[in-house]
């Protein structure tokens, strides 16, 4: 048993090793972009696309149903004809969200127009290329996948100094994340039009998703609250603090997050998948669990210590004296970073174990916890106090939502003697 869960993790480190890869290249672009994209877009420009960022990775996952992780699950058969139902579903939500998105925006957003319409569109673009991305992974396209992430980072760079340099300072940004985002649609057409060729209908997805009616039940909330948890600084911030402090906070946690989107993102692909087929197999997963966060710990201290100790310096000497204040930001939030980074490749257990409402749960927990640290530490406390009651406060959740998951596998492992 173990020595399958050992062979489990040597598989994951493979099969990631191309994502991995695609994730270097993405960090050596952004490595060589950011100091001038730094000085091209100020913090106040920089705000406005985190905030519609934010958003983007809010909804992303409303149009589809949250389905895209029961697409692994499912037998062959099925998953061969529920890809073209799913894609027409989700653009027909963007009946439902144009509308939504304008009334959102009357009251909270406050942006143009223009703002809102892209936001639609890259919302459901980005759903279309999460089921895509399911389908390359339900496939093992692993090298398809490595090669789209680098074409997008690619497209995205391109644009983002392209509309610098022509001086759209507060719609560059967007503008470059929604092209790139429609270049993956694009570019992968060729692999997808032989599912959307399969015949299906609206009874096929029907009965997937009553089958797999966890998902949107569960998954999708506890997703969303996830993600808006996860979010609510940058949108919580421009009404607390102004859009130049919320600039230099997107800052700071865009390029903490920069190992997490190098491995973590990918090793999340792949344990869950290879999660997947030990529980479907009834062997056991704690020790591909235990591997995971180590591997992830030794991977994330390093950029945590360097955060430390030599975060505003770092930032200045990267991105200019302007991003001064994203340093000391830095340093606040580079343990709360580092946990994250830690756990997200795990975060799918619950979901394989069929105990979606634990991530519910926590995620509620969470969201609730650095709503009331920002909100009454801003209104009692200044803002790096108020920072750091929310960093100790996720670090404290995140270490009981790992300890709960592992008894969980121990539990479940116990139940197959």
């Amino acid at each position: 048993m173990m020595s399958s869960s050992l062979n489990g993790f040597s598989g994951i480190i493979k099969d990631s090793s191309y994502l991995t890869a695609s994730n270097i290249i993405i960090f050596i672009i952004s490595a060589v972009s950011y100091p001038i994209i730094g000085r091209l877009y100020s913090d106040v420009a920089f705000a406005t696309f985190a905030i519609f960022q934010s958003l983007l990775i809010l909804l992303q996952n409303v149009p589809n149903l949250g389905l895209n992780e029961a697409l692994l699950l499912c037998r062959n058969s099925v998953f061969r004809n529920i890809i073209k139902p799913v894609y027409i579903f989700s653009i027909a939500t963007i009946l439902v969200i144009l509308p939504f998105l304008f009334i959102i925006n009357s009251y909270v957003i406050n942006k143009s127009y223009d703002f809102v319409i892209a936001l639609a569109i890259a919302i459901i673009v980005a759903s279309l290329n999460l089921t895509f991305i399911t389908a390359l992974l339900r496939t093992s396209r692993f090298k398809i996948m490595s090669t789209l992430k680098v074409f997008e980072k690619s497209v995205f760079t391109l644009l983002a100094l392209t509309f610098g340099l022509a001086k759209l300072y507060h719609f560059g940004l967007i503008l470059g994340m929604l092209v790139s985002q429609i270049s993956i649609q694009i570019a992968g057409l060729s692999f997808i039009r032989r599912y959307l060729k399969a015949p299906s209908g609206l009874f096929t997805l029907q009965s997937f998703v009553k089958k797999y009616q966890a998902f949107p039940k569960y998954s999708l909330p506890s997703s969303f609250i996830e993600r808006l948890s996860s979010q609510l600084p940058i949108l919580m911030l421009p009404t607390l603090v102004g859009n130049a402090i919320t600039g230099q906070y997107a800052m700071a946690w865009k390029i903490l997050a920069i190992p997490e989107l190098l491995f973590a993102v990918s090793l999340s692909h792949t344990f869950y998948k290879r999660a997947s087929e030990l529980y479907r197999a009834k062997r056991n997963i704690h020790v591909l669990l235990i591997q995971t966060w180590k591997a992830q710990a030794v991977l994330g201290i390093f950029p945590l210590i360097i955060s430390i100790l030599f975060g505003p310096k770092l930032f200045i000497m990267v991105l200019g004296l302007n991003w001064a204040s994203s340093g000391e930001i830095a340093q606040i939030i580079a343990v709360s970073v580092f946990l994250s980074f830690i756990s997200v490749p795990t975060s799918s257990v619950f979901s394989i174990l069929g105990k979606q409402h634990y991530g519910l749960y926590f995620s509620l927990l969470l969201l609730g916890v650095r709503f009331i640290a920002l909100f009454y530490g801003l209104e009692f406390f200044h803002f790096e106090s108020a920072i750091w009651i929310m960093v100790l406060s996720e670090a404290v959740i995140i270490i009981l939502y790992n300890y709960l998951s592992f008894t969980r596998v121990m539990r479940w492992q116990k139940s197959m003697l």
